[in-house]
């Protein structure tokens, strides 16, 4: 999955050691994701985002696809 974890994370000085360490999990587990290796769960997503300051939206979709389901909304 495309993120903006990485990019948010960095404009907030924040490692991602230092972010694993706030929602409790490993570092590779967070580079992983950053990588689009991995998908957070929803549980994580959640906590990822609130550690952030940020809506999963802003980390976890990106503008393609939320036009997509925009579009999408709009036909139905």
């Amino acid at each position: 999955m495309k993120n903006k974890l990485k990019e948010i994370r960095k404009s907030l000085n924040m490692t991602g050691v230092e972010l694993a360490k706030k929602v409790g999990v490993s570092h590779s587990l967070i580079y992983m994701i950053e990588g689009g290796y991995r998908n957070p769960s929803m549980k994580l997503a959640k906590k990822i985002a609130k550690t952030l300051g940020k809506s999963l939206d802003e980390i976890f979709f990106d503008d393609i696809c939320h036009e997509t389901l925009l579009k999408s909304n709009e036909t139905a």
